[in-house]
Formats: structure tokens, C-alpha cells, sequence
């Protein structure tokens, strides 16, 4: 008798020991790419065709190895449909004796198969033939290779002296015919989604290579779907054919956050949409892992896989937290405040919860700026944020003779809208503002007489703007695949009463790992009595690259857009090929070909903790020395 262990990769056949002798043992090796270490390395005879062999070692999932606790082994008694003779056996006794010399060379007269009605592929399988001199290394890789056709459970041999040479025996135990497959611990897939991987081998006698391209088959179909760790976790076969194929789908068993020494364990785990008890998908993941890499908190994540109880994996996510908090005194330049003295604390993560608090301080002539803001992403469940900022800035753009002077408080509210608030791409959000707007004429300080709607220099105007978002965004701060599109509309009331409506789409599309082709849209208009201050001006975000920023490009309504080409030189340092066209105007009628501009050019990006810190030359209307150069903090788009 002998019997069947299905370990997580092979099957095994320990063959009891017969009248005389014990025959050894042979194990046939199925091997898989399963997350599982394979233990029956054991060499359990001489006799054994595996002895000595080194175990295969298996492949690990996309993120980290995971070894896994091999399956229980499970026993199943197997008949031996024929034995030798004993006088039979006790003449082979010395040959296959595992003392014996294994170089030691026999003629083999005569070749006969027993126990099986296969006995020509059990023949044309083998090396050895008919007079052929051979020793007992060469027989055991014949018995290899027979058992490597699949159908059988055992194979031995042994030989019958006769005069001028020997006889040699092979007898095999073939496998039951396979009458039913029956499958425990499938969730994902049915069992009527599972029955056809083993179609056609109903009915025949079991083969363990086709058995094998049925877990193959098994495993290929939840890598399909993400889950990488899903697989047939044991194979018992019945002596009556009864195949009964056990599932190991990859539960959670918990998950745990590693180097966080100032973040909170809760402020990564609520980016994680896989809880303890879910299924482990490798996609799912990955986005998890992404939202995280957007809080802009860390400067490396880590995934690693550790086995558990019951077949269960821990998961565990390793951070390398970054400086998220800075305090900058210095000067600065852009092309629409020119030099000013800035003075500025931020802290993005503060306390480890994942709040932000800024103080923004610039001065410079006739720039004068103060900014305090506040905000919260998950201030209540479902990622509801709230923002608050407090603000006085006094500007003199280049492209203007007036100071613009103006102080406020705004509100935001903001929450994720259309299904599971965490992976949902929608967000919607209110901002009320209020606001107390001047202008006056930098020489003298006085209100610039016309310019504002009261007249007298300064207008107060309330605003509630109301957007709509979708992002798709893989990287927030530099990203490489996705859309990201917005629409804002905004009435105003007071002593200006206008309708605003400003909305952009952006396509990010990978063309190889590390170029970005980047495509953005934007447009805004202004309905009612539209004051000045909230006219499109052709600067800042809104510049078309190539004309200057002194306000000779502006209106009541805008169209941009832009192509960009990025891609690294040498980190941080990237660059981009740009092209932009765009029109501002003011008229009802929609503006023609003729009122459109163009620009292209090169430029630099420096990504720093920050943002990326850009500069870009434009060269506009095919006029190669009409350039400009443009400098601003973060990518145009």
C-alpha cells in the first residue's frame, strides 16, 4: 500500500514496503509559482528517482516575497495494483541493494512494464534499451522520466539475472480515473467558473502535468483579477478518482504601519481601502499606496508580506517620513510681483495628523502680502476637509497702473461624492468669501478714480463658489497618468454683482516609463458688470508662453491650451518642450482665427519639496528673438 501528500506544490507517494523489500519512494514534483516555501526536501530512500535534488525555489509577488506556511499534509491510501514474486524479489534484491555500486554496468536482455496498459509510452519514455549496459543512476532517471508522463502515482524497477545479462522489471502504480473535481474556499470565482479548467480530463485517468495546468490555470485567473496570492493551497486525490482542490484566496489577517515616527497610524491606514479580512489585491493596493504617496508626507513606501495563522497574510506598509514642515526667510522673484523679501513658516503635517497650517509673508514695493491658512482633510468621515484662510495682499502688477489691494476670510468645504468616499474621483466643494477690494494709484495712494464700482476705491463683494472636480491623478505633484478636470461657478453680490465660471481638463498619458506627454485646457468667463480686478489677464497660470505679462493680453472671457512634453535630465531636474495658443477677449462674439496667439519653447523644472520651482522660454508667432522668459512655482498644468 502506499499513500498520496499534497503538500502547497507537489504531490508525494510514500510506497509501504512490500514482502521483501522496500521498494523506496518517489515524489513527483509539481512545481508552481505559488508564495510557498517547499519543505519536502527530505531524500527518503536511495531508491527514491528525486534523491538529491534541489527543491525549486518559488517566485514572489510583484511587491515583496512572501513565504507562506506550507498546507498540512494530507494522507491517502492508494493500492499497488501488482507486486513481484517473492522469488522474483529476492533475486533483485542485491542489485538494487542501496549499497550496491551505483556505476556498476548490467546488460539488459529484456524490458517488461507492469501494472499498467501503457506500456508503450512507458517504453518510449525511457532512455534504456534492450541491449543496452546500464547502471543504477541510469535507471532511476529512466523511472523519472516515466513518471514525468503524469499518469502514474509510483515507479520501480528491478532486475532478473539471466544468463549473458538481466531482465529488467518496471512496475507503476497508475493514477485513478479522475471522476470529479470539487472545489472548497472560493469566493472570488464559482465553481461552474472553475469546473472548466479541468475540462477533458474527466473520465480519463488522472495526470498530474494536466492537474498542473489546472492550478495553473486556477492561479492565472485571480492574477487576472489582482489577486496575486490566490491559488490552489492543496490537491487530494481519492483512490476512486474524486479530486477535491482546495482554494487559498490570500485573506488579511492585519495590516501594520512601519517608521511612522510622526504620522499617525491613522492618517495612512484611512488611505487604505483594504481592511483586515478582505482578500489581498495586488491593484487595489497599489492605489491605496498612491493616495498615500499624495499626502506628500513621505519620501518612500514600502510594502512587505508576512505569513499568518490559517493561511492568512500580515501586511506591512514601511514609510520613510520627509520634512514636511519649513521656515523660510529669504527673496524671491516672479514676473508679476518682481523682488520681494518673504518670510514664511509651514507645516504640512502637523502634529501627525495630516492638518496643514501655513503663514505666508512677502514684502517688497509696492508688494505688501500676508496670508494664514488652515485646513483639515478629514475633518469628518466620508473625506470631509475644511479650510480656512485669513489674507491682505497688495499687488502692482507690471501690466497695470494701479495698486490692487485686498483682504478677506474664505471658508471651504469639501467631500467626496459618488460611492466609496476613499477611491471615489469626484469632489465636490463650497468656498464662501468675503472680500474688500481697492485700488489706488501707487504714487499718490488715493483711489484710482473709475476703477473700482463704488468709485471710492474699494468694493466689497461676498462670492460662493461652488466646484465640481474629477482626478484620476496617479501623482499629484508630478503626474505621469490620468485626467484631472474641474468646473467652478461663482455668483458675487454686493457693490460688484457678477457670475463667474472657470473650469479646466487636463490628460496626462504615459508614452514610456519616464516621458509624460501632458495636455490641458482652461477657460473662464465673466457675466454682468465685470469689474476690472476680475478680468483674465494673459499671466501667472494664465500666460501664454512667449508673449510678455503686461497685460496686453486680457478680457472678459479666455481660452488656453497647452501641450507639454516632460521628461528627466538628471534628478531633480527635468525638462519640458512646450507649445501653447490661447485668445483672451471681451466681446459677445466669439473670437476668430485671427485672434488667436501661439508660443512655444523650452523649459527647466526643479522639483523640490515645495513644487517644482519653473522656468520656461517661449518664442511666440514663429518669431525666433520675440522670446520671453517666464518663471513661477509648480507645473502650468
Amino acid at each position: 500500500m502506499g499513500r498520496i501528500i499534497a503538500t502547497g506544490r507537489s504531490f508525494r507517494l510514500i510506497a509501504a514496503g512490500l514482502t521483501l523489500v522496500t521498494l523506496g519512494t518517489w515524489e513527483v514534483g509539481m512545481p508552481t509559482q505559488a508564495l510557498a516555501q517547499d519543505l519536502s526536501t527530505d531524500l527518503l530512500a536511495q531508491t527514491s528517482p528525486n534523491a538529491g535534488q534541489t527543491p525549486v525555489s518559488p517566485s514572489g509577488p510583484v511587491i515583496a516575497a512572501l513565504p507562506v506556511e506550507p498546507v498540512a499534509p494530507v494522507a491517502l491510501t492508494v493500492p499497488v495494483t501488482a507486486a513481484l514474486p517473492p522469488d522474483t524479489l529476492a533475486q533483485a534484491l542485491p542489485a538494487l541493494d542501496p549499497g550496491a555500486a551505483r556505476d556498476e554496468r548490467v546488460a539488459i536482455l529484456s524490458i517488461e512494464v507492469r501494472g499498467t496498459s501503457r506500456k508503450e509510452s512507458v517504453l518510449l519514455a525511457m532512455d534504456t534499451k534492450v541491449g543496452d549496459r546500464v547502471t543504477r543512476a541510469q535507471i532511476q532517471q529512466d523511472l523519472q522520466r516515466v513518471l514525468s508522463l503524469g499518469y502514474f502515482l509510483d515507479a520501480h524497477a528491478s532486475r532478473v539475472p539471466g544468463a549473458g545479462g538481466d531482465q529488467l522489471v518496471v512496475e507503476v502504480v497508475e493514477n485513478p480515473v479522475l471522476k470529479a473535481v470539487t472545489f472548497q474556499g472560493n469566493t472570488i470565482f464559482t465553481n461552474a467558473e472553475l469546473q472548466p479548467l479541468f475540462k477533458g480530463q474527466l473520465g480519463e485517468t488522472a495526470n498530474n502535468q494536466a492537474m498542473q495546468e489546472a492550478r495553473e490555470k486556477i492561479r492565472a485567473l485571480y492574477e487576472a483579477k489582482g489577486y496575486t496570492l490566490g491559488r490552489d493551497g492543496d490537491m487530494q486525490l481519492s483512490p476512486t478518482g474524486e479530486l477535491a482542490v482546495v482554494i487559498n484566496e490570500g485573506r488579511i489577517a492585519a495590516i501594520q504601519v512601519n517608521g511612522n515616527k510622526e504620522t499617525k497610524d491613522y492618517v495612512i491606514l484611512r488611505e487604505i481601502t483594504q481592511k483586515p479580512g478582505d482578500l489581498f489585491n495586488i491593484e487595489r493596493m497599489r492605489s491605496d499606496l498612491r493616495r498615500v504617496q499624495n499626502t506628500n508626507f513621505f519620501e518612500d513606501i514600502g510594502l512587505r508580506l508576512e505569513p499568518a495563522a490559517d493561511n492568512s497574510i500580515v501586511v506591512l506598509i514601511d514609510v520613510k517620513e520627509k520634512q514636511t514642515g519649513s521656515v523660510n526667510l529669504g527673496a524671491g522673484f516672479n514676473t508679476q510681483q518682481g523682488l520681494v523679501g518673504i518670510f514664511s513658516i509651514f507645516k504640512d503635517n502637523l502634529l501627525g495628523t495630516g492638518q496643514k497650517l501655513g503663514l505666508d509673508l512677502q514684502i517688497g514695493w509696492p508688494t505688501i502680502m500676508g496670508r494664514l491658512d488652515w485646513s483639515d482633510p478629514w475633518i469628518l468621515p466620508g473625506r470631509t476637509s475644511f479650510g480656512a484662510s485669513l489674507y491682505r495682499q497688495r499687488l502692482s502688477p507690471f501690466f497695470t497702473p494701479y495698486l490692487d489691494d485686498r483682504s478677506g476670510l474664505s471658508v471651504t468645504m469639501g467631500r467626496a461624492l459618488f460611492g466609496d468616499p476613499v477611491t471615489s474621483p469626484w469632489r465636490g466643494s463650497l468656498t464662501l468669501r468675503g472680500e474688500r477690494i481697492g485700488l489706488y494709484d501707487p504714487r499718490t495712494g488715493l483711489p484710482s478714480p473709475g476703477m473700482t464700482v463704488t468709485g471710492t476705491g474699494a468694493d466689497n463683494i461676498a462670492q460662493l463658489t461652488g466646484t465640481l472636480a474629477y482626478d484620476t491623478r496617479d501623482l499629484i505633484m508630478n503626474p505621469h497618468d490620468g485626467w484631472f478636470a474641474n468646473l467652478s461657478l461663482t455668483p458675487a453680490v454686493g457693490d460688484a454683482n457678477y457670475f463667474k465660471a472657470t473650469g479646466m481638463g487636463n490628460r496626462y498619458i504615459p508614452i514610456t516609463k519616464d516621458l509624460t506627454l501632458a495636455l490641458g485646457s482652461r477657460f473662464g468667463t465673466v457675466q454682468g458688470g465685470t469689474p476690472i480686478y476680475e478680468r483674465f489677464f494673459g499671466a501667472g497660470l494664465d500666460v501664454i508662453r512667449g508673449w510678455p505679462e503686461d497685460g496686453s493680453l486680457q478680457g472678459s472671457n479666455m481660452w488656453l491650451n497647452s501641450a507639454e512634453l516632460r521628461f528627466p535630465i538628471y534628478d531633480p531636474l527635468a525638462g519640458v518642450a512646450f507649445f501653447d495658443l490661447g485668445t483672451f477677449w471681451s466681446q459677445k462674439a466669439l473670437p476668430g482665427v485671427e485672434d488667436f496667439r501661439y508660443g512655444f519653447g523650452l523649459g527647466l523644472r526643479l522639483n523640490t519639496p515645495l513644487g517644482a520651482l519653473r522656468i520656461d522660454y517661449g518664442v511666440r508667432n514663429l518669431a525666433p528673438f520675440a522670446g520671453q522668459f517666464h518663471f513661477n512655482i509648480g507645473q502650468k498644468f
